[in-house]
């Protein structure tokens, strides 16, 4: 079953949206994360790993975004080239043979 946004929260707009929510959480578990370091609640080794796995995960999410990005701007391409081909397909199929 299909979930009902809001016309703001479709498509590219919603999927950007959510990567930016994961972004932001796990930059602040990231604060988090180096505030627990820095009062001694976790070892060295832990926050070494636990840092390492956030920045990894933080890592996927930017690809992400950079992909979402870079498909708008592909689709924004395209159209441009759809309109143009449009304004000038008329006289194209007259003179083709």
């Amino acid at each position: 079953m299909e979930r009902d946004h809001p016309p703001a929260l479709t498509g590219r707009t919603f999927q950007t949206g959510c990567l930016k929510r994961q972004q932001t959480l796990l930059v602040e578990q990231q604060d988090r994360l180096l505030n627990l370091r820095i009062s001694d609640d976790i070892d060295q080794a832990m926050f070494a790993r636990k840092s390492t796995e956030l920045r990894d995960r933080l890592a996927g999410i930017k690809l992400l975004l950079d992909a979402v990005d870079r498909s708008h701007d592909e689709n924004a391409e395209l159209a441009s080239k759809v309109f143009g081909l449009s304004q000038t397909l008329k006289e194209r199929w007259l003179t083709a043979d």
